[in-house]
């Protein structure tokens, strides 16, 4: 997938709308705060490069709890990150870790984010 796809993954898990199948402008309703009411256009989407968009989507990942109460956690440290699965308040698995090895940060964390989605979108 391209930059522009995966932001639009991203947008979407966040809950943009699409006006219309062949237009580029989403809408972020009044129910995310960072863009509320905001209409962009897919192609300036910044998940990629501004840490303040992709962290709203690390908070998206961390606020969800599925049915049996599994829960989710982004864990960002100097040389790697992790995205763990959390059951009863217990790590049960680590569904995504990514090293740096050379990438920046942000491109790890977009990364990990963008796969986490992916997954989490074939889940429900």
């Amino acid at each position: 997938m391209t930059t522009t796809e995966n932001n639009k993954l991203l947008a979407d898990f966040l809950g943009a709308k699409q006006y219309h199948k062949e237009d580029d402008f989403i809408y972020f309703d009044e129910t995310n705060n960072m863009f509320s009411n905001d209409t962009i256009s897919i192609k300036n989407l910044k998940f990629h490069s501004d840490w303040n968009w992709l962290m709203s989507v690390v908070e998206k990942i961390e606020s969800i709890e599925d049915k049996q109460g599994c829960t989710f956690f982004v864990e960002i440290s100097k040389e790697r990150v992790h995205i763990k699965y959390y059951y009863k308040g217990e790590e049960f698995s680590n569904i995504f870790a990514y090293n740096y090895n050379g990438k920046s940060k942000i491109e790890i964390v977009y990364k990990a984010c963008v796969e986490f989605v992916k997954w989490y979108n074939q889940q429900n």
